[in-house]
């Protein structure tokens, strides 16, 4: 059993990391909160939150229930359904990232409008830019199962990169709309 040893070693691997991007997240979220609350009222003027996040949600939330359900036609050995929903994955995924670029773009220019006024913005677009950045390894995984999962390498009995690659986006949704939450609430 030495194959599954490891595999339960990667599993645990990545658990660690997954706690310990929580740690950085919060401690990011905490910090844009004490530099929000340094600015107890936004200037006139000093910008909108982007509607773009709202579509870049749309398409994340989207992403995690393809993964979801990709992941549970790997283990009903639903191979057809199961490529169908990670390449839905990718693509969701990718759309995610293009809108997020827009959006950014827009809190950068936001952030050099007002600099003058607060720093929010740009504090926005640092946490944002730090959240798509993790996105895009995880991106990059999902397209390595995917690569895998169209060549038949996973199956009822070895789904593990499948389960982790899941893990791993849905925790970067909890983290982006615990980042939505505290932006909307506070801007």
């Amino acid at each position: 059993m030495p194959a599954r040893r490891v595999i339960v070693q990667v599993e645990i691997g990545v658990y660690l990391m997954i706690a310990s991007l929580a740690i950085f997240f919060i401690g990011g979220l905490a910090a844009f909160l004490i530099v929000r609350n340094q600015t107890p009222n936004l200037p006139a003027g000093s910008g909108e939150f982007p509607a773009g996040l709202w579509v870049s949600t749309a398409f994340l939330i989207a992403g995690s229930v393809s993964i979801q359900k990709a992941l549970s036609a790997v283990k009903r050995e639903r191979q057809l359904a199961f490529r169908r929903w990670l390449v839905a994955a990718g693509v969701l995924g990718t759309l995610f990232l293009i809108s997020q670029s827009l959006s950014l773009w827009q809190l950068l220019e936001i952030h050099w409008q007002v600099l003058g006024k607060t720093r929010i913005w740009g504090f926005l677009f640092l946490l944002i830019l730090l959240h798509a950045i993790h996105f895009l390894f995880g991106l990059g995984a999902l397209l390595m199962v995917i690569y895998h999962g169209l060549r038949g390498r996973f199956d009822h009995e070895f789904y593990s990169n499948v389960k982790l690659v899941a893990v791993y986006w849905h925790f970067l949704d909890a983290v982006w709309l615990a980042m939505l939450a505290t932006f909307l609430f506070t801007t």
